[in-house]
Protein backbone atom coordinates (compact mmCIF):
# COMPACT_ATOMS: atom_id res chain seq x y z
CA UNK A 1 0.00 0.00 0.00
CA UNK A 2 2.99 2.46 0.54
CA UNK A 3 4.14 2.11 -2.34
CA UNK A 4 0.79 2.50 -4.14
CA UNK A 5 0.20 6.22 -2.81
CA UNK A 6 3.49 6.96 -3.55
CA UNK A 7 3.13 6.38 -7.17
CA UNK A 8 -0.62 8.46 -5.89
CA UNK A 9 1.49 11.28 -4.88
CA UNK A 10 3.95 11.48 -8.22
CA UNK A 11 0.96 11.54 -9.94
CA UNK A 12 -0.93 14.33 -8.07
CA UNK A 13 2.37 16.59 -8.29
CA UNK A 14 1.79 18.20 -11.71
CA UNK A 15 -2.31 18.83 -10.17
CA UNK A 16 -0.61 21.08 -7.73
CA UNK A 17 1.97 22.53 -10.76
CA UNK A 18 -0.51 22.69 -13.46
CA UNK A 19 -3.76 23.26 -11.74
CA UNK A 20 -2.99 24.70 -8.55
CA UNK A 21 -3.80 27.88 -6.75
CA UNK A 22 -1.42 29.63 -7.22
CA UNK A 23 -1.83 31.85 -10.24
CA UNK A 24 1.43 33.89 -10.24
CA UNK A 25 2.22 37.38 -11.17
CA UNK A 26 0.25 37.15 -14.81
CA UNK A 27 -3.29 35.53 -15.92
CA UNK A 28 -4.41 34.95 -19.49
CA UNK A 29 -7.31 33.65 -20.82
CA UNK A 30 -9.19 33.03 -24.25
CA UNK A 31 -12.70 31.87 -24.92
CA UNK A 32 -13.41 29.74 -28.00
CA UNK A 33 -17.10 29.84 -28.86
CA UNK A 34 -18.50 26.79 -31.18
CA UNK A 35 -21.99 25.88 -32.20
CA UNK A 36 -22.88 22.96 -34.81
CA UNK A 37 -26.16 22.19 -35.53
CA UNK A 38 -26.55 18.09 -35.05
CA UNK A 39 -29.28 15.18 -35.02
CA UNK A 40 -31.29 15.42 -31.88
CA UNK A 41 -29.62 11.60 -31.16
CA UNK A 42 -26.20 12.91 -32.31
CA UNK A 43 -22.94 11.65 -30.40
CA UNK A 44 -20.91 14.05 -28.51
CA UNK A 45 -17.33 13.16 -27.65
CA UNK A 46 -14.97 15.32 -25.15
CA UNK A 47 -11.29 14.71 -24.20
CA UNK A 48 -10.27 17.24 -21.55
CA UNK A 49 -7.96 17.52 -18.75
CA UNK A 50 -7.02 20.12 -15.94
CA UNK A 51 -10.50 21.87 -15.88
CA UNK A 52 -14.41 20.99 -15.77
CA UNK A 53 -16.81 19.50 -18.48
CA UNK A 54 -20.33 21.45 -17.55
CA UNK A 55 -23.16 20.29 -20.03
CA UNK A 56 -27.08 21.27 -19.72
CA UNK A 57 -29.26 19.91 -22.56
CA UNK A 58 -31.97 21.42 -24.31
CA UNK A 59 -34.53 20.43 -26.93
CA UNK A 60 -32.66 21.94 -30.06
CA UNK A 61 -30.81 20.15 -32.52
CA UNK A 62 -27.92 21.92 -31.72
CA UNK A 63 -24.78 21.70 -29.85
CA UNK A 64 -23.07 24.69 -28.11
CA UNK A 65 -19.53 24.63 -27.11
CA UNK A 66 -18.05 27.33 -24.96
CA UNK A 67 -14.51 26.72 -23.98
CA UNK A 68 -12.25 29.27 -21.03
CA UNK A 69 -8.40 29.09 -21.14
CA UNK A 70 -6.79 29.93 -18.34
CA UNK A 71 -2.85 30.03 -17.62
CA UNK A 72 -1.04 31.66 -15.43
CA UNK A 73 2.79 32.25 -13.74
CA UNK A 74 5.30 35.23 -13.25
CA UNK A 75 6.93 35.31 -16.94
CA UNK A 76 4.37 37.28 -18.78
CA UNK A 77 5.75 36.25 -21.74
CA UNK A 78 5.46 32.51 -21.43
CA UNK A 79 2.17 32.78 -20.30
CA UNK A 80 0.84 34.15 -23.37
CA UNK A 81 2.86 31.51 -25.38
CA UNK A 82 1.42 28.76 -23.43
CA UNK A 83 -1.99 30.36 -23.66
CA UNK A 84 -1.70 30.65 -27.64
CA UNK A 85 -0.50 26.64 -28.20
CA UNK A 86 -3.61 25.53 -26.19
CA UNK A 87 -6.31 25.00 -28.20
CA UNK A 88 -9.47 22.35 -29.18
CA UNK A 89 -9.68 20.21 -32.14
CA UNK A 90 -12.96 19.60 -33.48
CA UNK A 91 -13.93 16.90 -35.95
CA UNK A 92 -17.91 17.62 -36.55
CA UNK A 93 -20.97 16.25 -38.80
CA UNK A 94 -24.59 16.19 -38.32
CA UNK A 95 -24.24 12.86 -36.08
CA UNK A 96 -21.20 13.27 -34.00
CA UNK A 97 -19.24 16.15 -32.49
CA UNK A 98 -15.96 15.41 -31.17
CA UNK A 99 -14.07 18.04 -29.20
CA UNK A 100 -10.35 17.13 -27.39
CA UNK A 101 -8.09 19.75 -25.87
CA UNK A 102 -4.75 19.76 -27.69
CA UNK A 103 -2.17 20.84 -25.35
CA UNK A 104 0.88 18.38 -24.92
CA UNK A 105 -0.03 17.74 -21.05
CA UNK A 106 -3.89 16.32 -21.74
CA UNK A 107 -2.14 13.63 -24.05
CA UNK A 108 -3.01 10.14 -22.27
CA UNK A 109 -0.83 8.16 -24.32
CA UNK A 110 2.39 10.42 -23.57
CA UNK A 111 2.78 10.50 -19.75
CA UNK A 112 6.49 12.14 -20.44
CA UNK A 113 4.33 15.58 -21.77
CA UNK A 114 3.11 16.20 -18.37
CA UNK A 115 6.47 15.53 -16.38
CA UNK A 116 8.24 17.69 -19.43
CA UNK A 117 5.52 20.54 -18.77
CA UNK A 118 6.00 20.81 -15.18
CA UNK A 119 9.82 20.27 -15.33
CA UNK A 120 11.70 21.96 -18.25
CA UNK A 121 13.41 24.69 -17.97
CA UNK A 122 10.41 27.13 -18.27
CA UNK A 123 7.65 25.05 -16.54
CA UNK A 124 8.78 27.09 -13.24
CA UNK A 125 7.59 30.66 -15.14
CA UNK A 126 3.87 28.42 -15.80
CA UNK A 127 2.06 27.60 -12.41
CA UNK A 128 -1.33 27.24 -14.05
CA UNK A 129 -3.43 26.32 -16.78
CA UNK A 130 -7.14 25.30 -16.44
CA UNK A 131 -9.62 24.39 -19.42
CA UNK A 132 -13.27 24.70 -18.89
CA UNK A 133 -15.71 23.07 -21.35
CA UNK A 134 -19.48 24.40 -20.96
CA UNK A 135 -21.70 23.04 -23.26
CA UNK A 136 -25.23 23.13 -24.07
CA UNK A 137 -26.75 19.66 -26.53
CA UNK A 138 -29.31 17.77 -26.92
CA UNK A 139 -31.09 16.06 -24.19
CA UNK A 140 -31.58 12.89 -26.23
CA UNK A 141 -27.75 12.87 -27.96
CA UNK A 142 -25.01 10.11 -26.26
CA UNK A 143 -22.48 11.30 -25.05
CA UNK A 144 -18.73 10.01 -24.66
CA UNK A 145 -16.22 12.26 -21.85
CA UNK A 146 -13.28 12.02 -20.55
CA UNK A 147 -11.99 13.89 -18.45
CA UNK A 148 -8.87 13.99 -15.31
CA UNK A 149 -8.04 16.15 -12.86
CA UNK A 150 -11.65 18.28 -13.41
CA UNK A 151 -15.25 17.57 -12.47
CA UNK A 152 -18.03 16.44 -15.00
CA UNK A 153 -21.36 17.73 -14.82
CA UNK A 154 -24.93 17.07 -16.64
CA UNK A 155 -28.35 17.41 -15.36
CA UNK A 156 -30.90 15.62 -17.15
CA UNK A 157 -29.87 13.15 -20.33
CA UNK A 158 -32.10 10.65 -22.23
CA UNK A 159 -29.10 9.43 -24.14
CA UNK A 160 -26.53 6.80 -23.48
CA UNK A 161 -23.84 8.47 -21.02
CA UNK A 162 -20.22 7.20 -20.72
CA UNK A 163 -18.38 8.98 -18.76
CA UNK A 164 -14.60 8.77 -17.42
CA UNK A 165 -13.19 11.00 -14.96
CA UNK A 166 -10.34 10.86 -12.75
CA UNK A 167 -9.36 12.82 -10.04
CA UNK A 168 -11.78 14.91 -9.98
CA UNK A 169 -15.90 14.76 -9.34
CA UNK A 170 -18.84 13.77 -11.42
CA UNK A 171 -22.75 15.31 -10.53
CA UNK A 172 -25.30 13.85 -12.35
CA UNK A 173 -28.91 14.77 -12.22
CA UNK A 174 -30.62 12.51 -14.35
CA UNK A 175 -29.62 9.69 -16.67
CA UNK A 176 -32.66 7.97 -18.32
CA UNK A 177 -31.17 5.40 -20.69
CA UNK A 178 -31.11 1.87 -20.07
CA UNK A 179 -27.50 1.49 -20.71
CA UNK A 180 -24.88 3.50 -18.77
CA UNK A 181 -21.09 3.60 -18.18
CA UNK A 182 -19.49 5.51 -15.16
CA UNK A 183 -15.69 4.97 -14.49
CA UNK A 184 -14.25 7.21 -12.06
CA UNK A 185 -10.56 6.82 -9.60
CA UNK A 186 -9.66 8.76 -7.10
CA UNK A 187 -12.80 11.33 -7.04
CA UNK A 188 -14.77 12.03 -4.03
CA UNK A 189 -18.42 12.97 -3.35
CA UNK A 190 -19.22 11.95 -6.49
CA UNK A 191 -23.34 12.64 -6.52
CA UNK A 192 -26.06 10.71 -8.84
CA UNK A 193 -29.82 11.49 -8.60
CA UNK A 194 -31.36 9.19 -10.29
CA UNK A 195 -30.25 6.57 -12.92
CA UNK A 196 -32.48 4.02 -14.82
CA UNK A 197 -29.40 1.60 -15.03
CA UNK A 198 -25.56 1.62 -15.14
CA UNK A 199 -22.32 -0.04 -14.79
CA UNK A 200 -20.01 1.59 -12.24
CA UNK A 201 -16.26 1.16 -11.69
CA UNK A 202 -14.94 3.06 -8.92
CA UNK A 203 -11.84 2.79 -7.69
CA UNK A 204 -10.28 4.81 -4.42
CA UNK A 205 -13.47 7.07 -4.84
CA UNK A 206 -16.81 8.33 -2.92
CA UNK A 207 -20.19 8.31 -4.20
CA UNK A 208 -23.99 9.13 -3.33
CA UNK A 209 -26.64 7.27 -5.42
CA UNK A 210 -30.19 9.00 -4.39
CA UNK A 211 -32.61 6.65 -7.10
CA UNK A 212 -31.93 3.51 -9.37
CA UNK A 213 -33.61 1.18 -11.28
CA UNK A 214 -30.73 -1.04 -11.84
CA UNK A 215 -27.06 -0.99 -11.47
CA UNK A 216 -23.91 -2.99 -11.47
CA UNK A 217 -21.08 -1.92 -9.09
CA UNK A 218 -17.71 -2.88 -9.01
CA UNK A 219 -14.93 -0.91 -7.33
CA UNK A 220 -11.98 -1.14 -4.77
CA UNK A 221 -11.01 1.09 -1.71
CA UNK A 222 -14.95 2.94 -2.46
CA UNK A 223 -17.59 4.21 -0.36
CA UNK A 224 -20.66 3.95 -2.17
CA UNK A 225 -24.02 5.54 -0.77
CA UNK A 226 -27.31 4.06 -2.42
CA UNK A 227 -30.77 5.28 -1.48
CA UNK A 228 -33.38 3.72 -3.03
CA UNK A 229 -31.70 0.74 -5.80
CA UNK A 230 -34.55 -1.53 -7.47
CA UNK A 231 -31.89 -4.07 -8.55
CA UNK A 232 -28.44 -4.34 -7.29
CA UNK A 233 -25.23 -6.25 -7.81
CA UNK A 234 -22.29 -5.45 -6.74
CA UNK A 235 -18.53 -6.87 -6.38
CA UNK A 236 -16.11 -5.01 -4.42
CA UNK A 237 -12.38 -5.15 -1.86
CA UNK A 238 -11.89 -2.95 1.20
CA UNK A 239 -15.15 -0.93 0.19
CA UNK A 240 -17.99 0.08 1.87
CA UNK A 241 -21.74 -0.34 0.66
CA UNK A 242 -24.22 1.13 2.36
CA UNK A 243 -27.98 1.12 0.84
CA UNK A 244 -31.27 2.87 2.07
CA UNK A 245 -33.59 0.17 0.43
CA UNK A 246 -33.54 -2.52 -2.08
CA UNK A 247 -35.92 -5.06 -3.61
CA UNK A 248 -33.19 -6.97 -5.05
CA UNK A 249 -29.59 -7.03 -3.95
CA UNK A 250 -26.20 -9.78 -4.68
CA UNK A 251 -23.18 -8.86 -4.08
CA UNK A 252 -19.36 -10.21 -3.20
CA UNK A 253 -17.03 -8.06 -0.98
CA UNK A 254 -13.59 -9.02 1.00
CA UNK A 255 -12.06 -6.41 3.69
CA UNK A 256 -15.27 -4.66 2.99
CA UNK A 257 -18.30 -3.66 5.25
CA UNK A 258 -21.94 -3.51 3.95
CA UNK A 259 -24.77 -2.18 5.66
CA UNK A 260 -28.65 -2.45 4.26
CA UNK A 261 -31.33 -0.62 5.66
CA UNK A 262 -34.42 -2.69 4.31
CA UNK A 263 -34.94 -5.76 1.29
CA UNK A 264 -37.95 -6.02 0.36
CA UNK A 265 -37.71 -9.57 -1.68
CA UNK A 266 -34.27 -10.93 -2.20
CA UNK A 267 -30.61 -10.54 -0.98
CA UNK A 268 -27.71 -12.58 -1.38
CA UNK A 269 -24.66 -11.59 0.35
CA UNK A 270 -21.11 -13.52 0.23
CA UNK A 271 -18.33 -11.43 2.66
CA UNK A 272 -15.15 -12.16 3.59
CA UNK A 273 -12.94 -10.63 5.87
CA UNK A 274 -15.70 -7.59 7.01
CA UNK A 275 -19.37 -7.02 8.37
CA UNK A 276 -22.77 -7.68 6.68
CA UNK A 277 -25.87 -5.80 8.28
CA UNK A 278 -29.09 -6.02 7.42
CA UNK A 279 -31.31 -4.00 9.44
CA UNK A 280 -34.34 -5.36 8.15
CA UNK A 281 -35.85 -7.84 5.78
CA UNK A 282 -39.22 -6.97 4.17
CA UNK A 283 -42.75 -8.07 5.67
CA UNK A 284 -42.85 -10.07 2.10
CA UNK A 285 -39.11 -11.00 1.59
CA UNK A 286 -38.45 -14.17 -0.61
CA UNK A 287 -35.24 -15.74 0.04
CA UNK A 288 -31.84 -14.12 1.97
CA UNK A 289 -28.58 -15.69 1.61
CA UNK A 290 -25.28 -14.85 3.38
CA UNK A 291 -22.17 -16.63 2.87
CA UNK A 292 -19.74 -15.34 5.45
CA UNK A 293 -15.50 -16.08 6.50
CA UNK A 294 -14.24 -13.56 9.31
CA UNK A 295 -17.27 -11.49 8.82
CA UNK A 296 -19.69 -10.48 11.68
CA UNK A 297 -23.46 -11.19 10.18
CA UNK A 298 -26.50 -9.27 11.88
CA UNK A 299 -29.99 -9.85 10.18
CA UNK A 300 -33.44 -8.21 11.40
CA UNK A 301 -36.80 -9.39 9.95
CA UNK A 302 -40.17 -7.15 10.12
CA UNK A 303 -41.68 -8.51 12.80
CA UNK A 304 -45.11 -9.52 10.48
CA UNK A 305 -42.94 -11.28 8.46
CA UNK A 306 -43.23 -15.64 7.93
CA UNK A 307 -40.07 -17.49 7.15
CA UNK A 308 -37.83 -20.87 7.88
CA UNK A 309 -34.58 -20.53 8.49
CA UNK A 310 -31.34 -22.85 8.62
CA UNK A 311 -27.85 -20.96 10.00
CA UNK A 312 -24.71 -23.30 9.99
CA UNK A 313 -21.31 -22.38 11.49
CA UNK A 314 -18.15 -22.85 11.84
CA UNK A 315 -16.25 -21.40 15.11
CA UNK A 316 -18.70 -19.23 15.64
CA UNK A 317 -22.04 -18.41 17.70
CA UNK A 318 -25.74 -18.07 16.65
CA UNK A 319 -27.75 -15.60 18.60
CA UNK A 320 -31.57 -15.68 17.55
CA UNK A 321 -34.41 -13.88 18.87
CA UNK A 322 -36.62 -15.58 21.55
CA UNK A 323 -39.60 -15.90 19.51
CA UNK A 324 -38.19 -17.22 16.48
CA UNK A 325 -38.52 -21.18 16.74
CA UNK A 326 -36.18 -23.51 16.91
CA UNK A 327 -36.92 -27.31 15.38
CA UNK A 328 -33.22 -28.72 15.02
CA UNK A 329 -30.20 -27.60 16.74
CA UNK A 330 -26.71 -28.87 16.21
CA UNK A 331 -23.63 -28.29 18.15
CA UNK A 332 -19.84 -29.67 18.50
CA UNK A 333 -16.60 -28.51 19.33
CA UNK A 334 -16.00 -26.52 16.00
CA UNK A 335 -19.85 -25.99 14.36
CA UNK A 336 -22.95 -24.90 15.67
CA UNK A 337 -26.15 -25.27 13.42
CA UNK A 338 -29.65 -24.49 14.00
CA UNK A 339 -33.11 -24.61 11.57
CA UNK A 340 -36.97 -23.34 12.29
CA UNK A 341 -39.22 -21.26 11.22
CA UNK A 342 -40.93 -17.91 13.11
CA UNK A 343 -44.52 -17.69 12.48
CA UNK A 344 -45.78 -20.96 9.80
CA UNK A 345 -43.52 -23.40 9.72
CA UNK A 346 -44.68 -23.89 6.19
CA UNK A 347 -43.92 -20.01 4.92
CA UNK A 348 -42.28 -20.03 1.69
CA UNK A 349 -39.96 -17.19 2.54
CA UNK A 350 -36.20 -18.65 3.66
CA UNK A 351 -33.12 -17.42 5.27
CA UNK A 352 -30.19 -19.33 4.57
CA UNK A 353 -26.39 -18.45 6.82
CA UNK A 354 -23.27 -19.90 6.45
CA UNK A 355 -20.90 -18.31 8.49
CA UNK A 356 -17.11 -19.32 9.36
CA UNK A 357 -15.31 -17.29 12.47
CA UNK A 358 -17.97 -15.08 12.51
CA UNK A 359 -20.37 -14.45 14.72
CA UNK A 360 -24.43 -14.61 13.56
CA UNK A 361 -27.53 -12.55 15.18
CA UNK A 362 -31.04 -13.22 13.95
CA UNK A 363 -33.59 -10.81 15.31
CA UNK A 364 -36.87 -9.84 15.03
CA UNK A 365 -37.90 -6.41 15.08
Amino acid sequence: MKTLFNIVFLLMVPVVALAGTDKGKYTKTKTLNKSFPVKKTCMLQVENSFGNVSMTTWDKAQIDIKVVVEVSGDDEDDVVEKLREINVDFDTSSSRVIARTDADFSNRNQSSSIWNALFSSNSNRVTNMKIDYIIKLPKTADIDIANDYGNVEIDDLFGHAKIQCDFGRIDIGNLHHEDNLLKFDYSKNCHFDYIKSATIRADFSGFELEKAYKIEFSGDYTTGKFGEVDQLNFRNDFTTVQIESVRMVTGRGDYSTVKIDNVSEYVNLNTEFGSARIRELGRNFKEAILRAEYTKVDVGVNKDASFTFDIDTEFAGINLSNDIITTKSNKNMTEKSKAGHYGSSSASSTININSSFGGVSLKIN
